[in-house]
């Protein structure tokens, strides 16, 4: 397995156009206020899962938003989880995030509850 540092490889991400439609054609959907999540067996069969993200321009500028998934994104990068769900995550931020802190417990929540299901 990978090891991560204080990195966030390509191998850990979801980047590609066809990923992201993958995912959001006949995957899970979650809710999980105030995120949505859409998770689905890994397409490259990968062993670990990959995170993708999407946040809606009504979470405010691109400072707003980019700060958003830096937070996501280290949460997922920080939690070991990460290894043992074999599915890829979309996260879409569609309503409206006041609380940065209730954000990130929402997704430690479904996180592991993604990883209860597996």
């Amino acid at each position: 397995m990978i090891q991560l540092g204080n990195s966030f490889p390509k191998s850990y991400r979801v980047l590609l156009k066809k990923d992201f439609s993958y995912l959001r054609d006949q995957s899970r959907k979650d809710f999980e206020s105030p995120l949505i999540i859409y998770s689905k067996a890994s397409r490259l069969n990968l062993p670990h899962a990959r995170l993708g993200m999407s946040i809606s321009s009504k979470q405010g500028n691109s400072v707003r938003r980019n700060r958003i998934k830096r937070l996501l994104r280290e949460e997922f990068r920080k939690n070991p989880l990460r290894q043992e769900i074999p599915l890829d995550i979309l996260l879409v931020g569609a309503h409206k995030i006041a609380d940065e802190a209730q954000l990130v417990q929402s997704f430690k929540k479904a996180l592991s509850r993604l990883h209860l299901r597996k």
